[in-house]
């Protein structure tokens, strides 16, 4: 994949600028986040959708080493790379599973080859299992909201 287009003085890594403290004006060595954390939040969540959560991808869009991304998320956002691609893996999984879409195809339209594996990922990290999550908006849009009179 192509790496992705940089203005002078930006770094490949979304939200960071090189060399100074967004709006500090004070020019320093080293890399920095921007200060909008929403929309790097946003760019990096789109960044590992098309890398499609793989750690290699990730690093390769970006043009750096994936020892540079790992250190990065480690610094600052106190969680290894790894750890936050399955997040944002599964809760792309959850919103999916949550707005009607056939858990098996979500399970495998987010890369994972055994449903069984998807499930006790999901089941770990939310602390309930797919099939409940769906079963749960089933019931919940069944029920009647009694009117007033």
């Amino acid at each position: 994949m192509n790496a992705l287009p940089r203005k002078n003085g930006d770094s490949a890594l979304p939200g960071i600028v090189q060399g100074a403290t967004a709006g500090s004006g004070l020019p320093h060595k080293g890399l920095f986040l921007l200060s909008d954390p929403v929309e790097i939040s946003e760019s990096w969540e789109q960044l590992a959708r098309l890398a499609e959560f793989r750690s290699q991808k990730l690093a390769a869009m970006l043009n750096v080493s994936i020892r540079t991304v790992q250190r990065h998320f480690q610094q600052h956002y106190q969680m290894t790379l790894i750890v936050w691609l399955r997040s944002v893996r599964l809760k792309d999984g959850f919103s999916r599973i949550a707005s009607g879409e056939q858990i098996k195809a979500v399970a495998f339209d987010l890369g994972y080859k055994q449903l069984s594996h998807f499930s006790r990922s999901f089941r770990r990290f939310f602390g309930i299992a797919p099939r409940d999550v769906r079963q749960t908006l089933r019931n919940y849009n069944r029920m009647k909201i009694p009117q007033e009179q």
